[in-house]
């Protein structure tokens, strides 16, 4: 009788740990992969970097790099990084013989190697607005301030076409795949059919010639014309899920199209 306590109290304990262990949200559980690939933290991590320097600039290029990206000065036109002005002549003297000859002459990089170091301790120590450090373009401006403030625009690009169409793509996927083999699913399907038969790159020229569109808008146009292939994924997935138990009893307690689409549907075919 003792023995048999024994062993029946490492199976208490065991089922008291299940009953208080938490139970983790979709969410939760999506985090916690996350951070367990390293690479996609890395790439999050370098997005993010990304994100604040384009916010960020404004105040580096005035407090950092010292420059404007508009302001030009045509005596520097076309100039080397600065910390690399002095290895510039033997770095070009480098390239030319590797493209002369079948081997490169590889006893320059050493002195390449030093001046360049040099260069850098010159730069670090330099005032606001002395160094250069992605050199100059054909208008003596400041290639890596442009750059940095290129940024901004390239990420709120990005950022209006995957909104819009990730938006239309997941709404119009949803949509024709709840109500697959009805006349809604054959109305959404010509309408992808029509528009992935125009040519993109045309159409785009011809309405930014019309309306002649910001930065924004043009993101907005590619992103209308954009969301047909999620559309069509979001459509096959939700094939495995409309006729679960789940949405089945959801339609027969009274629950609207919308609520069964947006609460028990996507986030099954978000993965």
């Amino acid at each position: 009788m003792a023995e048999q306590s024994l062993t029946l109290a490492p199976q208490k304990a065991e089922a008291d740990e299940k009953v208080i262990r938490p139970v983790q949200s979709y969410w939760g559980v999506v985090w916690q992969r996350l951070r367990s690939d390293w690479i996609t933290m890395a790439a999050l991590a370098l997005l993010l970097f990304m994100v604040t320097i384009s916010l960020g600039a404004p105040w580096i290029g005035e407090h950092v790099l010292g420059f404007s990206p508009t302001a030009t000065n045509l005596r520097q036109r076309n100039d080397p990084p600065t910390w690399a002005a002095a290895a510039w002549p033997q770095f070009q003297a480098f390239t030319l013989s590797c493209q002369t000859s079948a081997h490169c002459d590889w006893s320059q990089w050493g002195s390449i190697t030093s001046a360049a170091v040099e260069g850098l301790s010159t730069c670090l120590t330099a005032e606001l607005g002395g160094c250069h450090w992605m050199g100059t373009d054909d208008a003596g401006r400041d290639v890596l301030t442009r750059g940095v403030y290129g940024g901004r625009i390239s990420l709120r690009i990005g950022l209006w076409v995957a909104g819009v169409s990730m938006t239309l793509g997941v709404l119009m996927g949803l949509i024709s795949g709840y109500y697959a083999t009805t006349f809604i699913d054959d109305i959404v399907n010509a309408i992808i059919m029509t528009l992935g038969s125009i040519p993109l790159l045309f159409l785009l020229i011809i309405l930014s010639r019309i309306f002649q569109p910001g930065p924004e808008g043009l993101a907005i146009l590619i992103g209308l014309f954009g969301w047909m292939g999620l559309s069509r994924l979001i459509r096959g997935q939700i094939f495995s899920v409309r006729e679960r138990d789940y949405v089945i009893a959801s339609r027969a307690i009274g629950t609207p199209a919308w609520g069964i689409m947006f609460k028990h549907i996507l986030p099954n075919v978000s993965s």
